[in-house]
């Protein structure tokens, strides 16, 4: 019993983390791209590389990009414990590990490529706003699997 109050608010924790993470995406950024982008280089240039492009997202397709799974859990893991720290919550490892390998777990299939590597390198402000719905998700999953 003494475990699961502890693995219970880690998955909240976790879960609040994650869709905080996701809301401190800069929008200046994704404007100044659209910006600078202009449709007749993309098109002059898109004849030769289309070709080499075709051959690499089957290369990709495999991973589709993805770091593995233990890279997220570990840099996830990070994140998580760092945030306990600032918070004065003492989490187990056990505890943090177990938690954050059920979210990665809810969340790796559907996942942005970028959501996954933002994890994996432990920058919690890199994660695909796009992808905050799947926190949601893997929070409930999560917390009834820490109650059980």
């Amino acid at each position: 019993m003494n475990a699961r109050i502890p693995a219970l608010l880690l998955a909240v924790t976790i879960g609040f983390a994650g869709l905080t993470a996701c809301g401190s995406d800069d929008g200046d950024k994704s404007d100044e791209g659209t910006k600078t982008s202009q449709a007749p280089e993309t098109t002059e240039t898109e004849t030769e590389p289309a070709e080499t492009e075709a051959a690499e997202p089957e290369e990709a397709d495999d991973a589709a990009g993805k770091p593995s799974r233990e890279d997220v859990v570990a840099g996830y893991s990070k994140i998580v414990t760092e945030g306990s720290e600032q918070s004065g919550v003492d989490m187990p490892d056990d505890i943090v590990n177990k938690v954050v390998t059920c979210f990665i777990d809810e969340v790796y299939d559907d996942a942005s490529a970028q959501t996954l590597q933002a994890l994996a390198d432990s920058n919690a402000a890199g994660i695909d706003p796009n992808d905050a719905s799947l926190f949601t998700e893997a929070q409930t999953t999560c917390t009834k699997a820490a109650m059980g």
